[in-house]
């Protein structure tokens, strides 16, 4: 029920994940613009009615979720996170969006469901085809004026140009007279390649989960449901190295280890260690999770199951 992050948080310059969700904030401090590192913040669920000044700075940012806040407006500055690639506004009160933000070309989704925007605007086909937009839930304005009877095609000037012209020297019909474009219409951009068999992703629509947290109600909860499970996974099954007991050492170990497309767990390393037998503690804490055959439930992207390269932190705390 945190309504407030204390004085010298920013000060935390090492963050890579930052989940603050389902909390009463309704502002941030400036200074988590010092938090350079940091390439996911989760902030839904709170009370925020505006964004940090120096948020920007975050430069490293590749996930932002600010679901279900009370934002009514998103800073310019937001532009200057190139490297987003999902942005999550799902569920506030926006009435407009800033130009900026259709500049972010790495955006892969972009979830603005359930807010006050009534028009989408022509600088949003800056983004890559490939990007999914959901504006469901918007009062978007409709171009064309409701009657019973079917709409009839708008054309440019240039458009009935053109239609005249080929209406004063009719040809036999053939696939080259396609019918008229609706202004303001465009065809549906091609799928996305699909990814290939070795591809390992590191971001995607919806990360790796623990088994066991497929009947929650829906992601948010699913995730939570897979960190507790994670957590209490660990807790049961750790052995914590008696040197490292006797010498005080604690800290987080960090795993790195892709999920395949079954849910088996492969190429598992060490990439961060904090000596006195704690690394190798949390690497048998997740081969174990291969010999007891649990099965992650596998990340997906843009509709396919994908291998997905997965961080897991493990915390020695005496």
């Amino acid at each position: 029920q945190l309504t407030t992050l204390p004085a010298g948080i920013g000060k935390l310059t090492r963050l890579n994940y930052v989940h603050l969700s389902h909390n009463q904030l309704k502002n941030l401090p400036n200074e988590i613009g010092q938090w350079s590192e940091v390439i996911s913040l989760n902030l839904s669920n709170n009370q925020l009615t505006a964004l940090p000044l120096g948020i920007e700075k975050m430069t490293k940012l590749t996930r932002l979720t600010l679901t279900k806040n009370q934002l009514k407006t998103l800073p310019h500055e937001i532009g200057q996170l190139t490297e987003l690639t999902h942005l999550h506004l799902e569920n506030n009160q926006l009435t407009a969006l800033p130009l900026e933000i259709w500049r972010l070309t790495k955006l892969r989704k972009l979830d603005l469901t359930n807010n006050q925007l009534s028009e989408r605007p022509t600088e949003a086909e800056n983004l890559p085809y490939y990007t999914s937009v959901d504006w469901s839930g918007n009062p978007i304005k409709e171009t064309t004026a409701a009657s019973d009877s079917p709409p009839k095609a708008i054309m440019s000037p240039r458009e009935q140009e053109e239609m005249q012209g080929s209406m004063a020297a009719p040809k036999v019909p053939n696939e080259s007279m396609a019918t008229p474009k609706v202004a303001g219409s465009m065809a549906p951009p091609p799928p996305p390649p699909a990814p290939t068999t070795r591809e390992i992703f590191t971001a995607v629509e919806q990360m790796p989960r623990f088994p066991g947290c497929e009947n929650e109600a829906d992601l948010f909860a699913k995730n939570d449901c897979s960190n507790n499970k994670v957590k209490d996974f660990i807790s049961k099954n750790m052995k914590y190295p008696a040197i490292a007991r006797e010498n005080g050492v604690q800290g987080t170990v960090v795993i790195t280890f892709v999920v395949e497309k079954d849910g088996s767990l492969s190429d598992i390393k060490l990439v961060r260690d904090i000596g006195a037998g704690c690394g190798q503690e949390a690497l048998r804490l997740v081969n174990l999770m291969q010999e007891q055959g649990l099965r992650w439930t596998p990340g997906q992207h843009q509709g396919n199951t994908v291998r997905v390269q997965y961080n897991l932190p493990v915390k020695f705390k005496l």
